[in-house]
């Protein structure tokens, strides 16, 4: 994988949660969760490191019912990145939420939400 800057120290452990996740089996919320996707996750590990830098605060990683991932931060300000199979992207940062069809278009602005919470 290639960084467009240096990669953050828990870059290893990151992907390696984001790995598991593809072995959890459908159903594994006891509430007819679906499968993690591959393409969520492949999808979630171009977001995060697109716009993840050496700075940025490791983030928690879990399931979503629908097949995706969520990757989050929280604290004084909230960031919630949901990453649907079809590469759609569902964005919260405080109270604001922001859709978008695809990973390019995101990034930006999840880049520019990082830096802040890097501070």
């Amino acid at each position: 994988m290639t960084f467009p800057h240096a990669p953050p120290s828990w870059s290893p452990d990151v992907l390696s949660d984001l790995v598991q996740l593809l072995e959890l089996p459908e159903g594994w919320n006891s509430y007819h969760a679906r499968r993690v996707e591959f393409d969520a996750v492949k999808y979630a590990i171009e977001v995060l490191f697109g716009s993840a830098d050496r700075h940025t605060p490791r983030p928690s990683i879990v399931p979503t019912a629908r097949g995706g991932v969520q990757v989050e931060w929280h604290g004084e300000n909230d960031i919630e990145i949901e990453v649907l199979p079809s590469g759609r992207i569902e964005f919260l940062f405080g109270d604001q939420e922001t859709e978008f069809d695809s990973f390019t278009e995101a990034i930006p602005e999840i880049r520019r939400e990082l830096r802040e919470i890097a501070r």
